[in-house]
């Protein structure tokens, strides 16, 4: 039987995202400067999240490279403006990185006043949902990662070199899906395959028929946040019915 317990300590890396659904959509090539003026606010406000701003034919994105030394240096997408609409990615923790802690800005903050901001820019589009994406990966060494979540969450015999989980546990205005994400990798010469299970949570608002206030988009942060705080932990751990 798995020992493996999903504590913050095993915790190799933290990355959060969170989006939001407007009504209509805009276009990229359509929205080259007010999207390059966004950028540029962005950068101005948030230097330690925002840096370049990288614009193609049909994509806008905002990057920043993040380093630490003596474990490298990694440059990803912190803004992306997905078919969907803004996404804002916070990546406070990095495998590549070593798991070292990245400091970031306030990820409320960043959120309210970002989306204030876009829909200044953009007042003709609705912003309909807001959703807050939590992923732990949690380091399961020397156990199988497949192993633990196949005995934890299923009934299912035999073995299994992968295994995905998705599942909805609604509150009344919110949609709470967790995701877990694992499998069995071979070794690469003499090094010991990474165990590692990935666990998500996507927290957003059920209800789609209005424009998103302020307030409202708070309650969905704030639940997000509480469900990972208060119950998520004691889920993945079958200590209680969460």
């Amino acid at each position: 039987m798995s020992q493996f317990r999903f504590t913050q300590a095993a915790i190799e890396e933290h990355l959060v995202e969170v989006g939001a659904d407007i009504r209509p959509a805009i276009e990229a090539r359509a929205e080259r400067q007010k999207l390059g003026d966004f950028g540029l606010w962005l950068n101005d406000t948030w230097p330690a999240l925002f840096e370049n701003v990288v614009q193609g034919p049909a994509a806008f994105c905002v990057t920043k490279k993040f380093a630490y030394p003596g474990k490298g240096e990694v440059e990803m997408p912190t803004f992306t403006l997905t078919p969907r609409g803004p996404v804002f990615t916070f990546p406070y923790k990095l495998r590549v990185l070593g798991g070292e802690e990245i400091e970031l800005p306030e990820c409320k903050d960043v959120v309210i006043r970002a989306t204030d901001q876009f829909k200044r820019l953009w007042g003709q589009c609705k912003q309909v949902r807001l959703g807050k994406v939590t992923t732990y990966s949690f380091d399961t060494s020397p156990e199988s990662p497949v192993a633990v979540v196949a005995e934890r969450f299923t009934r299912l015999a035999g073995s299994f070199t992968e295994i995905h989980l998705r599942f909805n546990r609604p509150a009344d205005d919110f949609n709470r899906v967790v995701y877990l994400d694992a499998a069995d990798l071979p070794a690469e010469g003499d090094q010991e395959p990474p165990r590692i299970i990935r666990v998500g949570v996507d927290v957003n608002n059920r209800d789609m028929e209005e424009d998103l206030t302020k307030d409202k988009k708070l309650r969905i942060l704030h639940e997000a946040d509480a469900y990972c705080q208060n119950d998520l932990f004691s889920l993945l751990n079958g200590d209680a019915d969460q």
